[in-house]
């Protein structure tokens, strides 16, 4: 908090508590009952000496502020800043110009975090009350220049709506659809990682389904964009060119721009514990996106996992491992070479562990193009892993 008495800067109190109260008075405008004030900043004492320490507190403060200290108006029962004289608080001119309907004025004003540093509970709920009105601001401002064309003035107040919060999904789906609209896909892409990433350090957690999914089929990241020169590519379990048969699981895929799409059913509980071993971690690399068709799976991330049933997309970045319930079809998509380097790393796992015995599938039916080894390769025959 920055405090200015006729330009100049002044240095707060020694004692935290008086410069929080100066911030409380500063943000709740009208006087106050000094037994409340006491008890909200002296909780843990004797009303009695609660009331001496804010008499303490009121007298540092005047100190501080020297001529400034005549806003500190006190009676016997109340205390308040007297608003006449002259006081200027950036945070309530905010508030004074969002509801008289000019956002533009109101950021212009600084949109930092209100009250940085100060950690009480009202200074929190204050702190998240300002942040939601200014995120509320900035998205109307960036709606509007949307709808007039200004796609990247939209995007760069979508910036700003996710600065004020690194950990709002909200506003990165924003960002995201904002920035695939543009035709920024891998920008978009490029902000879902950072957003899981910050999840994954912050808060031990994966990005909610709303976010994962907005993820899941291109066209709702921009991919539907047709490329000058482009042929609008289509395919479907019935036209999938390369279709295999290997233990319980069924594989039916096709390449199309870069990405390998795949419908893939499983007779029996299915899972890549063993292959995974030749993985970093244990885990898959390859992000996958898709569409649960019929069934269930369940994946797992660290020490968290992740549920998905009939009707639910997905999206499952690099860092996973799957376990996939007898009778479920899934529609996915995988960037091609990234999901061909996993499958050799599969292969060759597999081979290892049985060198004298090849590892195929027990029917295969190539329908056109060369076929990539499958990536649920050696399913036929379990490995205890």
């Amino acid at each position: 908090m920055r405090v200015e008495l006729d330009g100049m800067a002044v240095e707060p109190p020694a004692s935290r508590r008086a410069w929080s109260l100066l911030a409380y008075l500063a943000i709740h405008p009208g006087p106050h009952r000094r037994g409340d004030v006491a008890a909200r900043f002296w909780p843990d004492v004797l009303d009695a000496s609660a009331r001496q320490s804010l008499r303490s507190a009121v007298w540092a403060l005047r100190r501080a502020l020297g001529p400034g200290g005549r806003l500190l108006a006190t009676a016997r029962d109340e205390i308040s800043l007297d608003r006449t004289g002259g006081l200027w608080v950036d945070a309530l001119e905010r508030e004074r110009l969002l509801a008289a309907g000019e956002p533009d004025d109101a950021l212009a004003l600084g949109g930092g975090e209100l009250l940085a540093g100060f950690d009480e509970q009202w200074a929190l709920e204050a702190r998240a009350a300002h942040r939601d009105r200014m995120t509320e601001a900035l998205e109307a401002l960036a709606v509007k220049a949307e709808h007039d064309g200004h796609h990247e003035t939209a995007i760069r107040l979508t910036r700003r709506e996710v600065a004020l919060d690194r950990l709002d999904e909200a506003a990165h789906r924003r960002l995201m659809k904002r920035l695939a609209a543009a035709g920024d896909r891998s920008g978009a892409l490029s902000e879902y990682e950072l957003l899981r990433e910050r999840l994954r350090r912050e808060l031990g957690v994966v990005p909610a389904a709303p976010t994962r999914g907005l993820v899941v089929v291109d066209s709702r990241l921009g991919g539907n964009k047709k490329r000058r020169g482009a042929t609008m590519a289509k395919v479907s379990k019935e036209t999938a060119s390369n279709v295999r048969e290997f233990g319980p699981v069924t594989d039916r895929r096709e390449e199309m721009d870069g990405y390998t799409v795949e419908f893939v059913s499983f007779a029996a509980d299915s899972n890549l514990d063993g292959p995974l071993q030749a993985l970093p971690g244990g885990m898959c690399q390859c992000p996958h996106w898709g569409y649960v068709i019929a069934g269930r799976m369940r994946f797992v991330f660290g020490d968290q996992e992740e549920v998905y049933e009939a009707g639910d997309a997905f999206y499952q970045p690099p860092g996973h491992r799957p376990y996939v319930d007898a009778g479920t079809e899934l529609l996915r998509f995988s960037p091609a070479d990234k999901l061909a380097e996993t499958e050799r790393a599969f292969e060759e796992w597999m081979s290892r562990q049985q060198p004298d015995t090849p590892w195929k599938p027990s029917a295969e039916r190539r329908l056109g193009h060369a076929s990539d080894a499958p990536l649920f390769r050696g399913l036929a025959r379990r490995d205890p892993g």
